[in-house]
């Protein structure tokens, strides 16, 4: 009897199977016509490749295969059908896309499905207009006294470092982005927060990042129902907990503003935006979602950014100190000012070049994905609807065809003006590009400048790392495993 059991069992699954693959007939012969690594799309596909990998291993391994196939290239993550790009004129078909504006499923391993980061296409459509206005040049300009301010907090921190020297200035900046976010989007003070809180809070951030990075690379996680029988989701959760403590605090003020929110508010702030989207929306589980979205992208990406700045800057010490002194000309001495103004800060062209060019080298999201709703044709080839679009911003950034056979070189003079109007716009996309772009760049940009001013005029930072020991961790952000600690003596 039980023979008989499994063998039906197995006439029913492979039945399901070849019916399945009849009726995605179309969509698999379209698929065929892309070149790629060799998979079966029904099973496992090419997730072999990354099986049981650390985040260090799957950096290596996606730059390997990156290495070796050109865009457009299929792969198969599982049942999903990845069609990767990296051409520029291509990059700019799908980003300016609608058929390319909702985020691929794996997304909602974030748990922000609401959010600006991960929400569908329509819904994302309304709350942006909504909350765009937080994001306007005179509104972040206006944080400018409060970058200042965490800023000669992070120095102050720094100071208690020396004469010793070194520090874990990934940690470090990672407070002070979160102490930028929630006095600046939230007015919520959290200075005061013992140093147990914040290694904890910043710690769940990080684990929660590897975990989704890991479940990612494992189809068989994809199921929630096998996922939730694994230990990575009783981790997930106890982080997860701790992640949404802040935005929980962040909520709950909220509600007691609430009964004096005007209804015909016209503030910008982010905070006012989204009281007004809490009046207005169906979905009361957004709010929370948005708070959690801006307060992981706002710190965490701003904060690794600047941290790897500071790293390369220590390597090259030439670099920094030409950052030095365009500083010293354009703002001497910020520490006797009330804040760096947005004049001052439109200066610093050279210290832009730089932060410009760590990111061409180590982008904060190496890779972005979309869901493909309509047929969307390339320059060489159609992506059916129903495929899912992998953009390796990574690879894009360092591929020797724009950016020349010393692409793996730090130069931040890649960036003047010259030659940055020679290359196609689409060659250098770290905050993405498009219709659904990141809305928060330029509060990253004036938070990290105003950082690098207080930081540079302060101290100096040496490695003894060398460009070609940098070793890449990927756990969603793209991360130097080895390049936290920094040396650092006074000016």
């Amino acid at each position: 009897m039980l023979s008989i059991l499994v063998i039906f069992t197995i006439i029913t699954g492979i039945t399901h199977l070849l019916l399945s693959l009849w009726r995605n007939r179309r969509f698999l012969l379209a698929a065929s016509r892309i070149p790629g690594p060799p998979g079966f799309p029904p099973l496992l596909g090419g997730i072999y490749q990354f099986y049981g990998k650390t985040d260090v291993e799957l950096a290596t391994a996606l730059l390997d295969i990156s290495q070796r196939y050109t865009s457009p290239v299929k792969f198969w993550l599982g049942p999903l059908l990845m069609v990767v790009v990296d051409r520029p004129e291509d990059l700019k078909i799908v980003l300016n896309s609608q058929h390319c504006l909702d985020k691929v499923d794996p997304y909602r391993f974030f748990r922000v499905d609401l959010g600006l980061f991960a929400a569908p296409k329509e819904l994302w459509k309304r709350h942006r207009k909504v909350l765009m206005p937080a994001f306007g040049p005179k509104v972040v300009d206006g944080f400018l006294p409060t970058f200042a301010k965490t800023s000669r907090s992070l120095c102050k921190e720094l100071e208690r470092f020396l004469p010793a020297g070194e520090v874990n200035i990934q940690y470090q900046v990672e407070k002070c982005a979160l102490k930028s976010i929630c006095a600046t989007f939230f007015q919520y003070d959290i200075e005061e927060r013992d140093e147990k809180w914040n290694k904890s809070y910043i710690n769940s951030i990080d684990r929660l990042t590897s975990l989704i990075n890991q479940r990612i690379f494992n189809p068989l996680k994809h199921l929630d129902f096998m996922y939730q029988m694994t230990s990575g989701y009783q981790e997930e959760n106890k982080q997860f907990n701790i992640f949404q403590q802040l935005p929980k605090e962040v909520k709950a003020m909220m509600t007691e503003r609430q009964q004096q929110f005007p209804k015909d508010i016209t503030s910008p702030h982010f905070i006012d935006r989204v009281f007004q989207l809490s009046k207005n929306s169906t979905d009361p589980e957004a709010i929370q979602d948005h708070l959690e979205t801006i307060i992981f992208a706002g710190s965490e990406t701003t904060a690794t950014t600047l941290a790897t700045t500071l790293l390369m800057l220590a390597i090259n010490r030439d670099v920094q100190e030409k950052v030095f002194q365009e500083i010293n000309t354009v703002c001497p001495n910020p520490f006797e000012r009330e804040f760096i103004d947005q004049g001052a800060l439109s200066r610093l062209v050279y210290t832009e070049q730089v932060v410009k060019e760590t990111m061409r080298l180590f982008p904060i999201g190496p890779i972005v994905a979309r869901k493909v709703t309509g047929d969307v044709r390339l320059t060489q080839v159609t992506v059916p609807a129903g495929a899912n679009v992998a953009i390796p911003i990574f690879k894009l950034q360092r591929n020797p065809e724009y950016w020349g056979s010393d692409a793996e070189a730090f130069d931040p003079e890649r960036f003047s003006p010259e030659r940055t109007a020679r290359r196609h716009p689409y060659c250098y996309i770290p905050f993405t590009a498009g219709l659904r772009n990141c809305v928060g760049i330029r509060y990253s940009w004036q938070l990290m400048k105003v950082a690098l001013v207080h930081l540079l005029w302060r101290f100096r930072f040496s490695s003894e790392l060398a460009m070609e020991d940098l070793q890449l961790k990927l756990s969603m952000v793209l991360r130097i495993e080895n390049g936290s600690v920094l040396r650092i003596e006074r000016r």
